[in-house]
């Protein structure tokens, strides 16, 4: 039996290694906080630009350069996505139908942040208000649909498995909802500081 000496001095542990986010986790974290920034930039514009009509505002720099900021966020977000998922150990049906989703919601910004704010300079307020037809909303259904489907179900495998954190999958449920409402800034909000959440407190 090997005495202790107690004179001799205890070196402490080093401190652990720090932990390097993969290339996807900082991907997505860059994607969902740009796709928060620029959708909370358009939303801000209901208070900034009170004073224009929709078809206005929608046209204003303000406008424009949220919804661009928001298809670039959501962008890079598609392309993350699937190696974050096979990283955090979630399903690739569930990963696949967010990718979805994420594309649709870029297409929505991108139409917005061009071809609708190049149409307002050729129609009038009333002519703006007309476009607003049960076929605009159309045209938005598959992002409702696909955002509820897939963020709901990404909340569900995050929480089940617990590939990051609860606060995250709650707040991706609660974007999933959110996307039900046909414009698509609401729920990029959501998604997107979700999304980042995930990312940052990915387990693996």
């Amino acid at each position: 039996m090997t005495a202790v000496n107690p004179d001799r001095a205890q070196v402490p542990d080093p401190p652990p290694a720090p932990q390097h986010r993969s290339w996807p986790g900082t991907a997505v974290v860059a994607g969902g906080l740009t796709t928060a920034v620029g959708a909370a930039a358009y939303i801000s514009s209901h208070v900034l630009l009170s004073g224009l009509s929709g078809r206005e505002a929608v046209g204003s720099p303000l406008c424009v350069t949220a919804n661009l900021v928001m298809t670039a966020g959501l962008v890079t977000l598609v392309l993350a996505l699937p190696s974050f998922g096979v990283r955090a150990g979630l399903p690739r049906a569930v990963v696949a139908v967010v990718v979805a989703a994420c594309v649709f919601l870029a297409a929505n910004a991108w139409s917005m942040g061009t071809e609708l704010a190049g149409l307002t300079g050729l129609v009038t307020d009333a002519q703006w208000d007309a476009l607003d037809n049960p076929m605009a909303l159309l045209s938005r259904a598959p992002k409702m649909v696909l955002g509820l489907v897939g963020f709901g179900a990404l909340a569900v495998a995050g929480w089940r498995r617990r590939a990051f954190s609860r606060g995250a999958s709650v707040l991706l449920a609660l974007g999933a909802v959110v996307c039900l409402l046909p414009p698509h800034q609401p729920g990029a909000l959501v998604v997107g500081v979700a999304l980042a959440w995930a990312a940052l407190t990915v387990r693996r």
